[in-house]
């Protein structure tokens, strides 16, 4: 709600938010099977690749069980001491057990968009509308048009506020599409194609997060 205001914050006070919104697209739209599945796991149910030999007895706890350590362990030696190899290391839960589930495909599956990218929806929106329409006259008072180009906007000082960031934010957009015009083009429109080049943004570099995919814009044909 009236993230046109709010939105422009600076980088360390908006991750957090971005945080809790990616914990919501895990639990409504992520693979919940698997999560159960990863945590409902012990030691008796995960398989033992250590070959046990002859003088150990795998059934039998208390019998002095002697193994041969399996790939895997002979992989995880201790960092105090490089040349021990200890078997049955296979069954402890490494980092990738711990990994959560990644959100960007979840959100490109479902068309979904960052919080950073609802801002750069929503602010550039509202100032396109003040620009076509000219309302309120307040807010319109406060953008200078180029002088050279009609639909370009010669930023003030930078700072957090709407008229900056929305200016900053329509002139770096109007680069990937130069024919957009105040008068010419409707809202539907400039909605449909700023949409578009958000996602293209938010969807590169595959399944990791950049800070590319909440600072730049896709092209446009």
């Amino acid at each position: 709600f009236a993230i046109s205001v709010w939105g422009g914050v600076s980088q360390n006070i908006i991750d957090p938010v971005f945080i809790t919104q990616k914990r919501c697209i895990r639990m409504i739209f992520g693979d919940n099977d698997a999560y159960k599945d990863k945590y409902a796991t012990c030691a008796r149910s995960r398989p033992i690749s250590c070959q046990v030999l002859k003088h150990g007895s795998q059934n039998n706890p208390h019998t002095n069980r002697q193994a041969k350590p399996c790939a895997k362990c002979s992989c995880m030696k201790r960092k105090t001491s490089k040349s021990l190899i200890k078997p049955f290391r296979c069954q402890l839960l490494d980092e990738e057990f711990y990994a959560k589930e990644s959100t960007k495909p979840l959100f490109k599956q479902n068309e979904l968009l960052t919080v950073h990218n609802l801002y750069r929806l929503r602010i550039i929106m509202e100032f396109f509308k003040i620009m076509k329409y000219r309302l309120p006259i307040s807010l319109f008072s406060l953008f200078k048009r180029s002088d050279r180009r009609d639909n370009r906007i010669t930023p003030p000082r930078p700072t957090h506020h709407f008229v900056y960031k929305s200016s900053w934010l329509w002139n770096k957009f109007n680069e990937t599409k130069n024919q957009l015009d105040f008068s010419t083009t409707s809202c539907s429109l400039l909605k449909s194609c700023l949409t578009k080049s958000l996602k293209d943004a938010q969807n590169r570099h595959e399944n990791n997060w950049h800070e590319d995919n909440f600072q730049g814009f896709g092209p446009l044909t």
